[in-house]
């Protein structure tokens, strides 16, 4: 069983809120002012139809409920700890989401300080294209201030909630480091 984060808590929260809202409204705001409360009596008269006998023929399209459609969350939803397979330092901590069926992984992370000196511990920001196939995950994200910088988290599942793989730059092309990236109960700062 998968926790969910306050994050992802609070986003679900306001996107409820904001469909509520929007579903509230009555899609016609408009007000027409057509110069006079006796000009708007004598057009509502004129534009009624009086040979009309089905009294349903104007009354808009039939709605129906639909039952919502289920969605499940994927393998990789949740949160996850990227480390340096030589001396377990932390590179990265990934809250990720993903929903079963789809290659997309989508989420954000927030740096380490196990990948090497001048990256800004704490620093967080969303993840690039990323992806889970199979057993195969690529994740890209930039935890620096260069934005040609990218690292690539190419990994594969070793078990349940476990991934061996290698992390790979950019600029720094001699960058090919092991590392290993772990299923964790929880998003940090939970």
């Amino acid at each position: 069983m998968h926790k969910i984060s306050k994050y992802r808590l609070l986003m679900l929260c306001g996107f409820l809120a904001f469909g509520l809202a929007v579903s509230a409204c009555d899609g016609d705001n408009s007000k027409v002012d057509s110069g006079g409360d006796k000009a708007d009596v004598a057009d509502t008269q004129k534009d009624e139809d009086t040979t009309s006998t089905n009294p349903d023929k104007d009354a808009g399209p039939d709605i129906t409920e639909e039952p919502d459609a289920t969605i499940t969350p994927g393998f990789m939803n949740g949160a996850w700890k990227l480390t340096d397979t030589s001396d377990d330092a932390v590179i990265a901590y990934f809250d990720l989401t993903h929903l079963e069926g789809n290659t997309d992984v989508k989420g954000g992370f927030l740096t380490g300080a196990g990948l090497y000196d001048g990256l800004l511990e704490g620093g967080v920001g969303v993840l690039a294209e990323s992806s889970y196939e199979g057993s195969t995950l690529k994740i890209q994200w930039n935890p620096t201030t260069q934005d040609v910088e990218m690292l690539t988290l190419n990994a594969t599942q070793v078990d349940e909630d476990t991934f061996s793989g290698t992390v790979t730059a950019v600029q720094n092309v001699d960058l090919d480091l092991p590392v290993k990236l772990v299923r964790e109960s929880q998003a940090p700062g939970n």
